[in-house]
């Protein structure tokens, strides 16, 4: 192969490995991921860097994005190893050629390279490329745009900030209230906006959902997801609504009295909005909360410590007592 080829295919490769990397960027939107997010791990895997995060586990997680990310492996395997190949051939033919015309071939084609990046980057331009993008890679991963869209914008913590795009109603929400729906109530999702032909409506606990509306949701991702593929089995509704209930595990117990941890899913009366010593759980049950470990950190106890829902706390009194107040809710 002659070197101006080499340096022609070279260019054409660098091009198209840039809109590639972009279109699996955009498919990895359209399956969920944050779009910064979304970016960070298709360069990963493009690019077969390998490097890893947390978030990456969302990817894994999934069939239709562990698809996506094998097929952006491959594909930026490929690419590699033909920019390589090209760039060793043209190395090997650079001997045969004046100065003189090696170099007005390099410096035309990095002219047009640089041309076209720039051509991408104007922005009617790239909102016309994305746009294509997107309704390519809606086809893929929606089924012709037939799906609910349903895009991760941010995390926190187990919870994160979901927007989906209704377009075919979940069973579960069909001719449903918000408040009938469950929402809050079973899965501890929170519905913050609706988006309806272009508008903000208000949201009351009687509001519809209907078709083509965009709403914006906050609460466990996996929950909003299988609501929103229709995946939610009467199984896993089950496990969804248990995962409200609180979690005792005796570590050791003293005749009637026990050393026990509690996982808190849902606040008992008797500490919400409370501080442990307003809840006077000590003074009117005997109980003593030794140890309170939010996340991954221990914090310090105190008669002003509030404690909060997803705690784990770790306290001593009467089996009894604690079973009553913390599983009877």
């Amino acid at each position: 192969m002659s070197f101006e080829l080499s340096i022609i295919l070279i260019m054409a490769l660098m091009i198209l490995y840039i809109m590639l990397f972009n279109f699996f960027s955009v498919l990895f939107v359209i399956s969920g991921i944050p779009k910064k997010r979304a970016k960070f791990q298709a360069i990963s895997l493009f690019t077969n860097c390998g490097f890893t995060t947390t978030e990456s586990e969302i990817i894994t997680n999934n069939k239709a994005t562990r698809k996506i990310a094998l097929a952006c492996m491959i594909t930026g395997n490929l690419f590699s190893v033909l920019i390589v190949s090209l760039i060793v051939n043209m190395l090997t033919t650079l001997s045969k050629f004046n100065e003189t015309g090696t170099y007005t071939t390099i410096f035309i084609s990095f002219l047009i390279f640089i041309t076209i990046l720039l051509i991408f980057n104007v922005p009617f331009v790239k909102k016309a490329i994305e746009k294509l993008f997107g309704f390519i890679a809606e086809n893929i991963v929606n089924h012709k745009g037939k799906d609910n869209r349903i895009t991760i914008l941010d995390y926190f913590g187990n919870n994160s900030v979901v927007e989906v795009k209704i377009r075919t109603m979940p069973n579960s929400l069909k001719d449903k209230t918000i408040h009938e729906s469950g929402l809050k109530k079973n899965y501890d999702i929170n519905l913050l906006s609706i988006k309806r032909n272009n508008r903000t409506i208000s949201i009351t606990r009687n509001t519809l959902l209907q078709n083509n509306d965009t709403i914006l949701l906050f609460g466990n991702f996996d929950y909003i997801r299988d609501i929103f593929t229709n995946n939610l089995s009467e199984e896993s509704t089950t496990n969804i609504k248990n995962s409200h209930i609180n979690h005792i595990d005796l570590i050791d117990n003293y005749g009637n009295n026990a050393l026990v941890e509690v996982t808190i899913n849902n606040l008992p009366s008797i500490l919400k909005d409370k501080t442990i010593f307003e809840s006077k759980i000590k003074e009117n049950f005997g109980l003593n909360i030794m140890i309170v470990k939010r996340g991954n950190e221990a914090i310090e106890v105190s008669k002003d410590t509030i404690i909060k829902k997803h705690d784990n706390i770790v306290l001593y009194g009467n089996f009894e007592i604690i079973k009553s107040l913390f599983l009877t809710l």
